[in-house]
């Protein structure tokens, strides 16, 4: 018996992550709403033009922040 795609266990689920950086003057919001959902024998990439935010989402994924 096999999982369908919609059906396999979760591992990282996002929902609404937010990052601010505190600057001179206020914050600076750098990510905004940002949701995905990782499953179980899914490979995912993370892709996008240079500045958009793809260390700053994985550093906030792992916690690094």
């Amino acid at each position: 018996m096999s999982c369908e795609r919609s059906e396999a266990i979760p591992l990282i689920e996002i929902k609404n992550l937010h990052v601010h950086f505190s600057v001179y003057g206020g914050r600076l919001k750098v990510l905004d709403g940002v949701d995905f959902v990782m499953r179980s024998g899914e490979k995912v990439g993370l892709v996008g033009e240079t500045g958009c935010g793809k260390t700053t989402t994985m550093k906030a994924i792992l916690r690094v922040l």
